[in-house]
């Protein structure tokens, strides 16, 4: 069932973007993080796992990365390298959100 409802918010996500050609940047990072929700497996309950800050420092790794027009790995990047995937300057920020998106929401279910 709450795949279902992921889905179909996924959907009307698309529906806005379709009516306006561009998502606003709060939904660019609901979908964000909606994605690494459902692809990566990055609920709650993992995320919780975190509880030493890495979610609110990689999310500043990517406002760095965004701030300073930079793609290369910061020194105080918290996890693997593999996972250090910046893109490009409006990707940065997205990721940067769902991140603290995902850093509020732990510290709301801890």
């Amino acid at each position: 069932m709450e795949i279902e409802l992921r889905n179909c918010l996924l959907y009307i996500l698309r529906i806005i973007k379709n009516m306006n050609n561009k998502y606003s940047g709060a939904t660019l990072i609901l979908e964000e993080r909606y994605r690494q929700v459902l692809n990566e497996g990055y609920n709650i309950s993992h995320d919780l796992q975190h509880n030493r800050k890495e979610l609110g420092e990689a999310a500043l790794c990517y406002l760095s990365s965004y701030l300073e027009n930079d793609m290369v790995m910061p020194v105080n990047w918290p996890f693997e390298s593999s996972w250090w995937k910046p893109t490009d300057r409006i990707k940065n920020l997205v990721k940067a959100g769902a991140l603290i998106a995902a850093e509020i929401d732990r510290l709301n279910n801890s």
